[in-house]
This record gives C-alpha cells, structure tokens and sequence, in this order.
C-alpha cells in the first residue's frame, strides 16, 4: 500500500499531513502597527535586488489571530487544526521603482502554520503570540472598534520577548 499526502508525515490514508493539499482558505482578524525603524537597519533586512523605500524605515509589526480551511474544509469541525496565530514584520521597499514590502521575520504558534509558511517561502517560526480581541460587545473587557480604544500583542520565541506593541 502507498503512502500519500501533500507533506510529511504521509500515511496510507493520506490523513497525517502536516498540511491538506491547496487550496487553502483564510479569514483572520489583525492589529497593525504602522512605524519607522532606523533607515539603515531597515535596509540591512532587505533582499538582495529590494531597494529602500523613499520613506526610508518604514515597516510595520502585523499581529494576526486566523482560521483557514483546505478546499473540504474538515479542518472547521477541528479547530486545532484551523486556528492558529501569528506576528510578522514587512519593511517597505522598491522592486524597479515599485512600492512593495518584504517579510524579514515572521513567527506562527502552530505546526501545519509553521509548515505552510514555508511551502509558500515565509520564514516562519515557532512563537508564542498573544493579540487583544474584541468580541462586538459593551464590557470593559472589550475595547471595540472605537476612538481611544487601546489593543496590545506580543510575541516570544525560546522564552524571550520579540515583539511587542500597542
């Protein structure tokens, strides 16, 4: 009998992956924290090719809490296997004078998020990440979507803190 699957490990069954095959589908909720680091460390994470952006520095930290689904969507009745969180870095930069953003680092908490991300060429890693959410109702414990509202993540990896926001 042949052992199948998209990735390791494979079974007779097909059903061990780490990963289903694509396509994959996502939904996610995110807090986005727009800043300006040094132009040069900036630049120092660029791929070779990237040239710095004009607003030299600009990045921005993306804290992410999804839920993705292969095309059969049996991951949904499992959420284990859908939901995961995650937190990146982009640095803005030009590819022959266009704007785009590159993605230096990037850390996810879970092993099929860790797995895809490199299928798909992130560099991802282990992390343990934690976002302020809110839940569309009027309690203390739920900022809202609002004027003053205040939201925070952070992200540790090996037991050391490496990001963190507001």
């Amino acid at each position: 009998m042949a052992v199948t699957g998209y990735t390791i490990p494979r079974s007779p069954g097909g059903r061990a992956s780490i990963v289903p095959y694509p396509p994959w589908h996502y939904v996610g909720d995110f807090l986005v924290v727009e800043y300006w680091a040094d132009p040069e460390k900036a630049a120092s994470v660029l791929p070779r090719g990237l040239d710095p952006h004009p607003d030299a520095g600009r990045c921005a930290a993306v804290f992410a809490d999804w839920q993705s689904c292969s095309e059969h969507g049996g991951e949904l009745t499992d959420p284990s296997r859908s939901q995961y969180k995650e937190v990146f870095i982009v640095v803005n930069a030009l590819l022959d004078g266009e704007e785009v953003t590159t993605c230096p680092f990037i850390w996810v908490d879970r092993d099929f998020a860790l797995t895809r991300g490199w299928l798909q060429g992130f560099p991802k890693k282990l992390g343990s990440i934690w976002v302020t959410r809110t839940f569309g109702l009027e309690s203390p414990a739920d900022p809202g979507v609002r004027a003053g509202a205040t939201y925070g993540g952070t992200c540790s990896a090996y037991e050391r803190r490496v990001v963190e926001a507001t």
